[in-house]
């Protein structure tokens, strides 16, 4: 199952939580069972969610395989940003669970304003090689599904629309040339005439002649 957190940029993000049935057999809800199942947890993502891209990292201690990091980029939120806005946010956030670490996001925005989670990675802790790691991942991802791509537009009109030479390869015709139509002069408002006061027509060194408006004496 996956449980969904609020991170501080108002993201709904989705956390790796799994339920397992504890009815049948010794109870195995604990941390430590719950990692033990991760290459599990990816199996089922990448088959409800054909096209995703699930990537896990361990280290190898002696033996055993120690977690790492867990990438998650499903195929509905990837193809669904083509209807945003293309620009991505970045964000982290602490994991307040037993094991710690920390949780990276990339988020998009819609038409109407409403965050989009497109991307998110539980990694050790956040730092440059973390986010290099993060960032790099998410650049080999297509967002643009296949239906919007130029190349698709092109193979199927191809045979319909066909380009057209620039206007120096054009080749003359007999016809005179045009000129553009004639510049029409509409007459506007027509203006009022008023009659001037007895202060507007006198004329001394008091007033305001050239610049700015008369003053009433």
């Amino acid at each position: 199952m996956v449980c969904l957190s609020v991170v501080d940029v108002g993201v709904m993000v989705p956390i790796i939580l799994f339920v397992i049935d504890c009815s049948s057999g010794p109870p195995l809800c604990y941390f430590k069972e719950q990692y033990k199942r991760i290459y599990e947890y990816a199996h089922e993502l990448l088959k409800c969610n054909p096209g995703s891209n699930i990537k896990i990292k361990v280290e190898n201690d002696t033996d055993e395989a120690i977690f790492q990091r867990f990438y998650s980029c499903l195929k509905a939120c990837k193809y669904f940003f083509v209807f945003c806005r293309p620009i991505k946010g970045l964000d982290g956030c602490f994991l307040k669970g037993k094991y710690g670490g920390e949780l990276l996001s990339v988020v998009g925005r819609d038409a109407n304003d409403q965050l989009l989670l497109l991307a998110y990675a539980v990694v050790e802790v956040e730092n440059k090689e973390t986010w290099t790691w993060f960032l790099e991942l998410l650049i080999g991802e297509d967002f643009i599904p296949i239906c919007f791509r130029r190349s698709i537009y092109e193979e199927i009109y191809q045979y319909i629309i066909f380009p057209v030479n620039g206007e120096v390869l054009w080749e003359k015709t007999p016809y005179p040339d045009v000129h553009p139509p004639h510049k029409r002069i509409l007459p506007g408002r027509p203006k009022k005439k008023r009659r001037l006061e007895e202060w507007e027509l006198r004329k001394d060194n008091t007033q305001i002649s050239k610049v700015g408006h008369r003053k009433k004496m």
